[in-house]
């Protein structure tokens, strides 16, 4: 008897100097789910700055109806640990979306297990 095992990897999504556009910033790749197991974002300038995550259908837009994480202000100097995100599970497909108030700012790293059925 054969039996299929899923296999997990660990990928990382790193950004440096988050973009003022809405800006795709990681896809899960068909046959896959994603959780994320950490994140972190990182305020580097000397003023308050805000972002909001997205998790728009792939070819949709950030906006209103699709926001997880919505307008949230990092102080300067500060790192912002991103529990809103911690254990989600994300379906194959998922699209993982940022926009930022001030480019050049913030500096976003997320830690995910990706299972692959």
């Amino acid at each position: 008897m054969v039996t299929n095992m899923a296999s997990i990897s660990f990928p990382e999504v790193r950004v440096e100097q988050m973009a003022t556009a809405d800006t795709t910033q990681y896809t899960v790749e068909a046959g896959n789910t994603a959780e994320v197991t950490q994140g972190t974002i990182c305020n580097e300038s000397a003023a308050t700055v805000t972002f909001s995550f997205h998790i728009p259908n792939p070819t949709a837009a950030a906006g209103d109806t699709n926001v997880l994480i919505d307008t949230k202000a990092i102080l300067p100097g500060q790192t912002d640990l991103l529990p809103e995100l911690l254990g989600k599970r994300f379906a194959a497909g998922t699209v993982f979306k940022t926009t930022c108030s001030a480019a050049t700012a913030l500096n976003m790293h997320l830690s995910l297990m990706v299972r692959t059925a």
